[in-house]
């Protein structure tokens, strides 16, 4: 049986609209992975919760510490659930398998508590809890992970970190909780320019006695704040030894033009792979190319292509891979986006005021309401997540109940449809 995951996301919109449409127009080549809570991008540690690590998909190469903390469109997230999917039977589990709910926000929407819990068959069982604190600036100061032992939450493990008076995060502690007492495991420490460019980063690891260096990583910048050169090395045990190199190269518009990465080998620098960027007149990146390193010379791996619209969205996302040798396109995709503009936040709530769902999500009955009086003998089709119709009615009047006891757990589109009248919404049910 295989499975796959949908996640359903509860949530309110806190701020503006308009950055919902902002694109970043520095981005990030380098591969990320992520380690507990610590974030690894280009060499640069960012400490990430669990819950913001998810909700983290790109960062802007050049953002900093600060930066990253002032975003217009905030999401307050209620609930979070987790349901699998069952290509044997070709429908979804009929109750999520786990979910993440108890979201708990201050004053200023910094995320302090968070409650995960497993589904055992019969009931849901707590699994993790999360813990957060901030200090004054709303900057994460403490990070404490529990976990249920069946009658209670126990210390798991934890981050400590400190700031300097411009925000900058200079220090992160890891410590893991052994019965009585935390114990160190490892350290970061962060050093940054005076315009707040991070321009190191110093790991070690705790050996039960002394901090032991591990790696450490320095960038430079240039005089309009870009990072031209990012620098990682690792500790033999008396010296630092060069590990990885990225430098980069900027147009005049601080575009991001040229990436390149290159591996220490004995004594000498050694190509692995580079990025070239280029962007219209309105600083959009129109395309991506990523050449690989032969051992001789350059070949194509993969190549992205953007166009846009005069309000500068993004209309179109083409992208293809190469062979092996860089001489053939073995395979691609394409992706082509519609946008509708919205005057205001009013306009965007008429779309939906002819149509109104309710409970939602629901158990086993659904209420729909229809306002618009001209409309009669309307069909009511539910389709599954998969595109199956699993319901057809004819509505006669403007309100109408539906059993949907039928219907298994999960997220199903509800299109409604008449002469004059075609509206669609989404429905979840949860029991």
């Amino acid at each position: 049986m295989k499975i796959f995951t949908i996640f359903i996301l509860l949530s309110a919109i806190v701020g503006g609209l308009s950055s919902a449409y902002a694109q970043s127009k520095h981005p990030v080549p380098s591969t990320r992975y992520m380690s507990d809570a610590l974030l690894i991008t280009n060499g640069q540690q960012e400490w990430l919760s669990p819950f913001k690590k998810q909700k983290t998909f790109t960062i802007p190469a050049k953002e900093t510490t600060s930066e990253l903390k002032t975003k217009s469109l905030i999401a307050l997230y209620d609930s979070i659930y987790h349901w699998e999917w069952d290509t044997l039977t070709n429908g979804w589990a009929g109750n999520p398998y786990y979910k993440e709910i108890n979201f708990v926000y201050d004053a200023n929407n910094n995320l302090t508590s968070e409650l995960d819990q497993n589904w055992d068959g019969t009931a849901w069982v707590n699994n993790w809890q999360y813990t957060s604190t901030y200090d004054a600036n709303n900057n994460l100061t403490n990070y404490l992970v529990q976990n249920w032992d069946s009658t209670a939450w126990v210390n798991n493990w934890q981050y400590t970190s400190t700031y300097d008076a411009n925000n900058n995060l200079t220090s992160t502690l890891r410590q893991n909780w052994s019965d009585t007492a935390w114990v160190n495991y490892w350290q970061s420490t962060y050093t940054y320019d005076a315009n707040n460019n991070q321009t190191s980063t110093l790991r070690q690891n705790w050996n039960g006695t002394v901090w032991v260096n591990s790696s450490q990583y320095t960038y430079t910048y240039d005089a309009n704040n870009n990072q031209t050169s990012a620098l990682g090395q690792s500790w033999n045990g008396t010296a630092w030894v060069n590990s990885w190199l990225y430098t980069s190269t900027y147009d005049v518009n601080n575009n991001l033009t040229i990436r390149l990465g290159q591996n220490w080998f004995g004594a000498a620098w050694v190509n692995f792979w580079q990025y070239t960027y280029t962007y219209d007149v309105n600083n959009n990146l129109t395309s991506e190319l990523r050449l690989k390193w032969n051992g001789t010379t350059w070949v194509n791996y993969w190549q992205s292509t953007y166009t846009y619209d005069v309000n500068n969205f993004k209309k179109c996302y083409t992208y293809k891979y190469w062979n092996s040798t860089g001489t053939a396109i073995n395979s691609g995709d394409s992706s082509i986006y519609y946008f509708h503009t919205i005057t205001g936040v009013n306009e965007l709530m008429a779309q939906n005021e002819n149509i109104i769902i309710y409970p939602n999500p629901a158990t086993d009955i659904v209420t729909l309401n229809i306002n618009n009086a001209n409309n009669k003998d309307l069909e009511i089709n539910i389709y599954d997540i998969t595109g199956t119709l699993v319901k057809s009615e004819i509505l006669k009047q403007n309100q109408q109940k539906i059993n949907i006891g039928d219907l298994s757990n999960g997220v199903y589109m509800v299109s409604i449809k008449s002469k004059d009248l075609t509206e669609n919404q989404r429905l979840i049910i949860q029991r």
